[in-house]
């Protein structure tokens, strides 16, 4: 996860990238993506925030599909 760096998320630009407790990725638009490892098992956790249950979805599966989880 440390080379992941998409420059777009399910077609949104993203614009800002945080790498403080996880990976938060920020998108031009306002929608977020935090992907972290969890403290207390072995899988990493995806948390999106987005306009529209479509955007959502969306990063999820790219995010899920880029990194293999």
């Amino acid at each position: 996860m440390k080379n992941y760096s998409p420059t777009f998320l399910a077609g949104k630009e993203v614009i800002k990238e945080n790498r403080i407790d996880g990976l938060k990725l920020i998108c031009s638009d306002g929608s977020w993506v935090l992907v972290r490892a969890s403290g207390t098992e072995p899988i990493f956790r995806i948390y999106v925030e987005a306009g529209s249950t479509e955007d959502l979805q969306g990063i999820q599966r790219q995010v899920r599909d880029d990194l293999g989880i």
